[in-house]
């Protein structure tokens, strides 16, 4: 149905119909591929660049487990947020929650210049794993894992999106 919406010239309607088939099954590597290539004719249709939404919901939906991503100042308020289904947790109360971690761990880099500034947190606990990258000195991003998440690629695509985040905020 995706497929003819997307040949009738309605791209934004066979998008949608791809994003609820990866929600609904996450190990459907096909259509995860599809998607990307459906975001990526659309962002090049629209020669705009993407929001920050945008570059978290690709995150969560490339990394295997990822339930949630989401940019943060290190006051603990969201910039914007992507999460998956409306699972038990309370992601940005979690997130807030950890932000304060950072910080800390932020300071004793400034406290003690020989071990250099954070590059990233990795907090894990039985259930869930998450990943903080510090952006600049205000924001970071983050992205919640389940416990068969892979951090690996977490790590690696927020690497990769951090510039161009960097690149909309200022």
């Amino acid at each position: 149905m995706a497929e003819l919406f997307f040949k009738q010239g309605h791209p934004r309607r066979a998008l949608g119909i791809y994003r609820k088939v990866v929600r609904e099954r996450p190990h459907d590597q096909a259509a995860r591929r599809r998607l990307k290539e459906l975001e990526a004719h659309e962002a090049q249709e629209r020669k705009e660049p993407m929001t920050f939404r945008e570059h978290m919901q690709r995150i969560v939906e490339s990394v295997p487990g990822a339930t949630a991503c989401a940019l943060m100042g290190f006051d603990g308020i969201a910039i914007d947020s992507y999460e998956l289904g409306g699972g038990e947790l309370d992601i940005p109360t979690l997130l807030t929650e950890y932000s304060s971690a950072a910080i800390s761990l932020r300071h004793t880099g400034q406290q003690q210049p020989a071990a250099g500034s954070v590059a990233e947190v990795v907090i894990a606990t039985p259930n869930l794993t998450t990943v903080l990258r510090p952006l600049n000195e205000e924001y970071f991003l983050a992205v919640v894992l389940g416990p068969q998440g892979v951090p690996g690629k977490a790590r690696y695509l927020m690497r990769l999106a951090a510039p161009q985040l960097l690149k909309e905020l200022a």
